[in-house]
């Protein structure tokens, strides 16, 4: 489980639980990761809108992975995911890991941090 928070256009994580099973995980407390391609970013800017989105992917773009989504079918599962709340990490990061990330919301019903739980696809 990943605890972070938004760290100008990157996502802080804050805090790291590790499971029970020997799966190995690359991120650190203290990185800084993409916002467009974890599970945790994604959460992080589920409420930004359309247009910082759209910013966001292009300011990453230059280091995606082949497995990063196109435009637009990225642009579509924001908007499901903003819908919905929550947001998956489909292994675009990190090869063989998925998870999905919600916000933490404060008693408002604003977005504190977001939490992202990961997992290999096979569980």
């Amino acid at each position: 489980m990943h605890l972070g928070v938004l760290d100008e256009d990157r996502a802080l994580y804050l805090d790291k639980i590790s499971g029970r099973r020997r799966i190995e995980i690359g991120s650190r407390i203290g990185d800084r990761q993409p916002l467009t391609s974890t599970g945790l970013g994604k959460a992080l800017i589920m409420e930004v809108g359309e247009a910082r989105w759209r910013e966001l992917f292009a300011l990453e773009a230059p280091t995606f992975g082949a497995r990063q989504a196109p435009l637009e079918l990225w642009l579509q599962r924001m908007r499901n995911y903003a819908a919905q709340g929550y947001a998956f990490g489909l292994e675009e990061n990190e090869d063989g890991i998925r998870c999905v990330a919600a916000p933490i919301r404060d008693v408002r019903g604003g977005s504190w941090a977001p939490s992202a739980w990961r997992a290999p696809p096979n569980i």
